[in-house]
């Protein structure tokens, strides 16, 4: 139950499809860097995947939430 709400947020701040927060590995997940406030998570996997990997912006707060 909690895994599934934390996608939907992140789903409803990065306006993104639901395959990219589904096809986030692990990999991606400790590879994330830190930028001005912000966390960004590059994921190659998606629908479009094929063209260009999807990049993902949450703030640290819900970083935070992600990590527990």
């Amino acid at each position: 139950m909690t895994t599934a709400s934390l996608a939907i947020i992140v789903l409803w701040i990065t306006k993104h499809r639901s395959g990219v927060v589904l096809n986030m590995t692990t990999a991606e997940w400790i590879s994330r860097v830190h930028q001005a406030g912000s966390v960004v998570i590059t994921v190659a996997r998606h629908k479009t995947g094929d063209k260009e990997p999807a990049t993902v912006v949450v703030e640290q707060e819900t970083e935070e939430l992600l990590a527990r």
